[in-house]
Order: C-alpha cells, then sequence, then structure tokens
C-alpha cells in the first residue's frame, strides 16, 4: 500500500455526510438506520464476501441482503478472483485478517485476471490497519474498515465503491477537513509499527485484542441487524431496550480495549469534566445484580454539589469497577461496600471504596500496585487492576492509594482534580485512536 493510500484517511459521519474525525472522548452516533438502504429506483449491487470469521460472515451476509445488496459468500479469499471472471461484481469485501489478504496476493491475482466487471472495487476489512507498501499504489481498494465497524458504515463503503467517480468531490472535500490530522496518523502508525518490538507478553495481549474484537463484531452486527428488524416489525419496546443496551455495552468494551491498548504504547488519556455522582450511582446499578447474588450490599454517600472532576468519564468509571470487583472477591462469603465521594481541602474529589473483606496485609499495601503482583488465588489473579488503575489515575492528574491500618477490610481513596472552570468537554492529552470506526478511503 502506497504512502499515498495512508494520507487518504477520513470518517463518516453519523448524519450520512462526511464528518470531522472525533477524538477519543467524543460520542459518536451510529448512522441512520435507513441511510443503507437501497432506494425503489436504485440498482441492486452485487457483492462477494470473503470474511475470516464464520459468524462474522453469517450476519454480515444477513445485515448486507436485507439492505438491498446481492451477496455471494467466497469460502476462502482464493475464490474471490475466479467468481470475480465468473459474474459482473461491482464490489469485493475482503477480511484482512487472511494473511492473502493482508500480502496483497488476493489483490494481485484479481489485477492479473480481468474480472467481468473491470470497474470492480474492492473494500478491506480487518482487526488492523493494512501494513504500507503491502499493495500497488493502482489497486482498486476504496477504503478500509477496522472492526469492531457499524454495519451500516460497511453498506455505506460498498454503495460508494460501486457508485465510483460520483464521490470525488466528496472525498475532496473530506481531505481538506483531515488535513490538520495528518500529523496524528503518521504518530499512530508509528505507534503501530513498534508493536512488533515489544516483548512477548505484549504480542499476546494483541492476539487476544485480536480475538475481542472479532467476537464484538460478531456482537455489534448482530445487535445492529436485530434492532433493524424490530423497527420493521415493531418488537415490544422492552426488548429492542434490551438490544440497545446490548450494543452500548459493545461500544464500552472497544473503548476499554482501545484505553488499555494506548496504555501500553505509552499514550495519555483524556481529562474531563465528568460527573462524579452520576458515575458512581450508574455503576451501582450496573453491578447490583453481580454484587447482591454474591450476597454483598452496596451503599453510597455522595456529598452534594461535588465540582466536576478532571478525568475522563470512560477512565473514572474503568477504575472504580476496578475497585468494586476487587472488594466483591475479597469477601466471598458476602458482605458490605461503601462508596463515599466530598470535596478534599485542595479543591478536588476524593471516592473512597470501602469494604469489609480479608484487608490488606501491612507488607502489601504498595506491592498490590505492582504489574503481576496479588493476592488473588486462581484464574482472577492477573495482578494488572490495580496496577492499571493507579496508572490511568495518575496520567489524569489524581492518584490512588491504599489507606493503611484500616479495619475491617480495606479502603482505597481515588483522588480525582477538580476540572478547569472553563472546560466545556473533554480533552486530549495526548493521540490516542477513538473507540469509533476509522474509515480510510483510497479513492
Amino acid at each position: 500500500m502506497s504512502a499515498a493510500f495512508h494520507s487518504r484517511l477520513r470518517r463518516v459521519g453519523s448524519d450520512g455526510e462526511p464528518g470531522p474525525i472525533p477524538g477519543a472522548a467524543e460520542t459518536v452516533s451510529p448512522p441512520r438506520a435507513d441511510s443503507g438502504r437501497a432506494s425503489v429506483t436504485a440498482p441492486v449491487i452485487s457483492v462477494v464476501l470473503a470474511v475470516r470469521d464464520e459468524k462474522l460472515a453469517d450476519v454480515l451476509d444477513d445485515y448486507l441482503t436485507s439492505c438491498g445488496l446481492r451477496v455471494a459468500l467466497a469460502e476462502t479469499p482464493h475464490q474471490v478472483p475466479a467468481l470475480a471472471r465468473q459474474a459482473p461484481y461491482q464490489c469485493a469485501v475482503l477480511d484482512t485478517d487472511f494473511p492473502e489478504c493482508r500480502s496483497g496476493e488476493i489483490l494481485a491475482r484479481l489485477a492479473e485476471a480481468p474480472a467481468a466487471n473491470p470497474a470492480m472495487r474492492v473494500v478491506l476489512i480487518g482487526s488492523l490497519e493494512p501494513p504500507p507498501d503491502s499493495f500497488p499504489a493502482d489497486a482498486a481498494v476504496h477504503g478500509c474498515l477496522l472492526k469492531p465497524f457499524h454495519p451500516e458504515w460497511l453498506v455505506r463503503a460498498i454503495r460508494q465503491a460501486a457508485a465510483g467517480d460520483a464521490h470525488l468531490a466528496e472525498i475532496t472535500a473530506l481531505r481538506e477537513r483531515v488535513a490538520g490530522l495528518e500529523h496524528e496518523a503518521a504518530v499512530l502508525r508509528e505507534r503501530a509499527a513498534s508493536l512488533q518490538e515489544r516483548s512477548h507478553w505484549a504480542e499476546l495481549a494483541g492476539s487476544l485484542t485480536h480475538e475481542i474484537k472479532n467476537l464484538l463484531s460478531v456482537i455489534k452486527v448482530s445487535t445492529q441487524y436485530l434492532l433493524k428488524r424490530a423497527e420493521e416489525t415493531g418488537l415490544d419496546s422492552r426488548m429492542t431496550k434490551h438490544l440497545g443496551m446490548i450494543s452500548q455495552q459493545v461500544d464500552r468494551s472497544q473503548e476499554q480495549i482501545v484505553r488499555f491498548g494506548g496504555m501500553a504504547q505509552g499514550r495519555a488519556t483524556t481529562v474531563g469534566p465528568c460527573e462524579v455522582s452520576r458515575t458512581v450511582s450508574e455503576l451501582i446499578a450496573l453491578l447490583e445484580y453481580t454484587l447482591t447474588t454474591r450476597n454483598i450490599r452496596v451503599k453510597s454517600d455522595l456529598a452534594p454539589h461535588l465540582p466536576a472532576a478532571g478525568m475522563d468519564e470512560g477512565v473514572l468509571r474503568t477504575i472504580l469497577i476496578n475497585l468494586l470487583l476487587n472488594a466483591r472477591d475479597a469477601m466471598p462469603d458476602g458482605g458490605r461496600i461503601l462508596i463515599c465521594a466530598h470535596a478534599a481541602a485542595n479543591g478536588g474529589i476524593e471516592v473512597d471504596v470501602e469494604d469489609t473483606g480479608c484487608g490488606i496485609a501491612s507488607g502489601d499495601l504498595e506491592r498490590i500496585f505492582e504489574p503481576f503482583y496479588s493476592t488473588k488465588q486462581g484464574p482472577q489473579a492477573s495482578g494488572l487492576g490495580l496496577s492499571l488503575s493507579r496508572q490511568m489515575a495518575r496520567a489524569s492528574g489524581g492518584d490512588l492509594e491504599a489507606v493503611p491500618n484500616h479495619s475491617p477490610g480495606a479502603l482505597f481513596r481515588l483522588i480525582l482534580p477538580a476540572a478547569d472552570p472553563g472546560d466545556r468537554g473533554p480533552r486530549l492529552l495526548a493521540h490516542p485512536p477513538g473507540p469509533d470506526e476509522v474509515f480510510r478511503s483510497t479513492a
């Protein structure tokens, strides 16, 4: 893939028109449910689909078909050139998780053997961006979607690829809008390349992330398909509500994957403001079932009129979840958790998480924050939760500590900086990729 391919970076906004590339702290709404549907007069687009994960291939087949596209599934990418010679497909969707797709072998074979439709374009999907210079500069690649992606964005990419030159004006406008982000894109590519130089455990973590992204892709596409069908068939509103919750949690899971990946690469996080009381209340409601089934009661004591915290809400949520789950594991026979939040003397906010569990030995008060050190036994003992939580707190200007000589149980104190009075929304301290999908165009 040429450097020119990488320079043409764009994202598609939630309103169906080109949109700015949002940061990690921004929330991107999915495209409208009707944005990818075929109109009555639009010609049927034929697509050949080669996806490595069978479940993802199955749900994509259903979703694309429901949007009015004619889909042919290839069991292996090597079947795609033969299928392209037999019928005039307008677009081929290739999964770069196939080694032969990632290396450019299949694109080369498509170029060598003319297709029934010489104007056929290719849309790539994959867990990672294809490496530079892996494809020829004149490859018929329209763009690349990074997993997990919203299925409507794939529909849009296929329609744009089939439309050809009709979108050149849109692409030109998008290039102008992302001109100021070229430096960010270069930095992210350098960080992706540096992953290969990391230690063996980091490589294993990358493999796990890859598999999780595939699983999230299946869940995301399946829930969006069911939501789409729910709108069409008038499904019970409670079912629709729970499907929406599943989709929201998939998005939040993706945020956590991106956030932890950013920390492993030395990237800073985002800073607030966020409402501490609301975040704590939402977390208690979210974990209520998990805790009550373990005979654990949760209470909160949140001071009124707390100032906004200068920490990203997703970071605060992750730290508190780690603390609450640690408290749960420390009380196998049940107990009580108390979460208190109050203004600190320095103008910040202190959040205390107290449990009635087994407590912490004085010699372990600092060791528990060391990577891979754990007092737990069994598969849950990763030794990373507290270490990552402290790193995230300090990256945002706060801190996390275990209060000594506390009995019974343990007391963790999370110190949060107050948000600047002029803060109107989250801002980046570095340039981590956002949790939303990335669309890279080569048209």
